[in-house]
């Protein structure tokens, strides 16, 4: 038997701009073993494995791969300092667990790891989006897992690995001067919350649509005209990893769907 760990997992629809969660699912299960009032629990990973692959739902969706559903593996090595390959889950061998894959096209089964202390087969960081491979939104996608007992499948199981991509900060009012109509770039509201209270400074960087910033030093302003507008700052975790600004600062200054501000 195996389920999904939480329930809906959520994921950005953008990360040019910030995170706040990867592509990151996970699965657990157990095996119960035996017939006529013998069943009991598997306790020893020993000589047993589970997989999972995808399996098509009763509308014939199938999910296999994230490649060419999101811009995740683009900005990944900035906001994570880890360069993935297709298909490849966050890698949390740091915190001493296995990365986790989609099965791929080919749809090959990947292989769980047995945690003793929980007496369960465990693939964390899964990332599935929600998007099938003929690229129609799917917030239920399925996988369909199988154990084994040397080269032989004892049982099967599928299970729905629900995942949704609509967090959208893109409407959060930003404090003044910023007001709408003026629509900010999904999390801007957040992080510029965020840079306020740490007196944050930014640059822009246009070219990558990632926003470098450092902590404790003053804002930028910039001028239209006679007018001066100070500079939105902005915060995400590819900044945490940016101690100084770039040379030189990009003129002119645009944050999606603004208008173009010049020193």
């Amino acid at each position: 038997m195996g389920w999904n760990n939480l329930g809906m997992h959520c994921m950005d629809n953008d990360y040019s701009v910030l995170s706040i969660l990867p592509p990151y699912n996970t699965i657990e299960a157990q095996i119960v073993w035996g017939l006529n009032g013998t069943a009991h629990l598997v306790k020893n990973g020993t000589g047993y494995a589970v997989s999972y692959a995808d399996v098509a739902d009763s509308a014939g969706s199938v999910n296999t791969t994230a490649v060419g559903k999101g811009n995740f593996w683009t900005y990944v090595p900035l906001l994570l300092g880890q360069a993935l390959p297709p298909d490849a889950g966050v890698d949390l061998s740091a915190a001493g667990y296995s990365q986790s894959y989609m099965p791929g096209t080919n749809n090959a089964p990947k292989r769980m790891t047995y945690e003793a202390g929980y007496g369960w087969f465990a693939a964390y960081g899964v990332p599935i989006t929600p998007y099938d491979d003929l690229m129609r939104k799917n917030a239920y996608p399925m996988m369909r897992l199988s154990a084994s007992n040397g080269n032989t499948r004892v049982a099967m199981a599928d299970i729905v690995l629900p995942v949704s991509d609509e967090m959208d900060c893109a409407f959060v009012t930003p404090p003044a001067p910023v007001r709408r109509p003026c629509r900010l770039p999904a999390g801007c509201g957040i992080r510029t919350r965020h840079a306020t209270i740490a007196s944050t400074s930014c640059a822009f960087t246009m070219r990558s649509g990632i926003k470098k910033c450092r902590p404790s030093t003053p804002s930028f302003s910039l001028r239209k005209g006679s007018r001066r507008t100070a500079c939105i700052p902005l915060w995400s975790s590819t900044a945490n990893r940016s101690s100084a600004l770039p040379a030189t600062f990009p003129k002119p200054c645009r944050a999606r769907g603004m208008p173009a501000f010049r020193l």
